[in-house]
């Protein structure tokens, strides 16, 4: 799961959130837990700074947004100028991490 933190992605699609983020923003995810993936966009959204409950902001304040692991890869891509239609899931990030486990 940490190896996703610091990957640059794009939102490629018109969402519920269009008032917040549109098509086109772009960010680094900061955080993931398992439900949400936390996104740094690169302009204010009018988010808020990724802080949780008892924790330190994790971007500047206005740039952050939760949004659920759910939705998320059906929103964003990952923001490569040469490969556009690489699409992943959250399960093709953490089979390494996953692979060989306790069990």
């Amino acid at each position: 799961m940490k190896e996703c933190i610091g990957t640059r992605w794009v939102c490629v699609a018109e969402t519920y959130a269009s008032t917040i983020y549109n098509s086109g923003d772009s960010g680094t995810i900061r955080s993931i837990d398992e439900e949400m993936v936390g996104l740094e966009f690169d302009r204010d959204i009018g988010g808020h700074d990724l802080s949780g409950f008892g924790t330190k902001g994790l971007c500047e304040y206005g740039h952050g947004w939760w949004i659920a692991k759910e939705t998320f890869f059906d929103m964003f891509s990952p923001e490569f100028e040469n490969l556009p239609d690489i699409k992943y899931s959250f399960d093709d990030l953490l089979a390494g991490e996953n692979a060989g486990g306790e069990g």
